[in-house]
């Protein structure tokens, strides 16, 4: 399945993540990672864009793999959780009642 800018942005927002957090995790800057997410559906796996972007994505999608996202590879694109990844997820969730400024990240 090609990788795309917006499977990068819903994988990224799948995790939390900010831009920022997400540049800071691979090493790149977060304008960086805002021009591959603007791409959109155009494709960015080897040969569709440049060696420097080639790497700029394999960093990316390491980092968020690694925040227990999983590209599906079934033919249709999309992201998801590891069932791990939820139940972490899960573990560190503040109910919503018990939301406030403080805790609201």
């Amino acid at each position: 399945m090609p990788m795309t800018g917006d499977l990068l942005q819903a994988a990224r927002v799948l995790t939390g993540l900010s831009v920022g957090d997400l540049a800071e995790r691979c090493g790149l800057s977060a304008k960086t990672i805002g021009r591959l997410e603007d791409k959109g559906e155009e494709e960015l796996d080897v040969g569709a864009v440049s060696n420097e972007d080639t790497e700029a994505v394999r960093r990316v999608r390491t980092a968020l793999e690694q925040e227990g996202v999983e590209f599906l590879e079934d033919g249709t694109p999309g992201v998801r959780l590891r069932p791990s990844a939820v139940d972490e997820a899960l573990e560190e969730s503040v109910p919503i009642d018990e939301v406030t400024a403080a805790n609201d990240t």
